[in-house]
């Protein structure tokens, strides 16, 4: 493990942990995440004894990380909606292929409250492509 892994370990576990063979991390106890600059964490979690938090990620765009298992999994106030989170972790997915399999879902969705998924999936995504929703067009968006 590397000792800037094990400095951001000190700051947001909780109680005590330990690395595993594998490179994940086991807690006993929680982990409270209240970094608004993190895009994705930088340790993989394997079982938490306890609850994971992710409070006012502001940049979070990714469950890369995130536990196997958790007694309690909390999701408030982060960059994307909290219903995307526990999806793509419920199947087993990254946010980027809950996106690209519910896109149009989606759009239509935001559209209604007036919302610009595109405006989402730009500042959190930018190299998410059309090619990303199955659709081949050898473009972008055209944000």
């Amino acid at each position: 493990m590397h000792a800037l892994e094990s400095i951001w370990l000190s700051k947001y576990v909780i109680s005590s942990w330990h690395a595993n063979e594998d490179g994940t991390i086991d807690v006993d106890g929680n982990v409270l995440v209240t970094d608004p600059n993190i895009k994705k964490l930088p340790v993989k979690f394997n079982e938490i004894n306890g609850t994971f938090k992710c409070m006012s990620c502001k940049m979070l765009s990714s469950t890369e990380g995130f536990p196997n298992k958790a007694k309690r999994i909390e999701i408030e106030n982060c960059a994307l909606p909290t219903e995307w989170y526990f999806a793509a972790l419920n199947d087993g997915i990254t946010l980027e292929q809950f996106l690209s399999k519910n896109f149009a879902l989606l759009e239509s969705e935001y559209t209604e409250k007036g919302i610009s998924l595109r405006d989402i999936v730009k500042t959190h995504f930018p190299s998410f492509t059309m090619e990303h929703r199955g659709i081949v067009t050898g473009s972008e968006f055209g944000f």
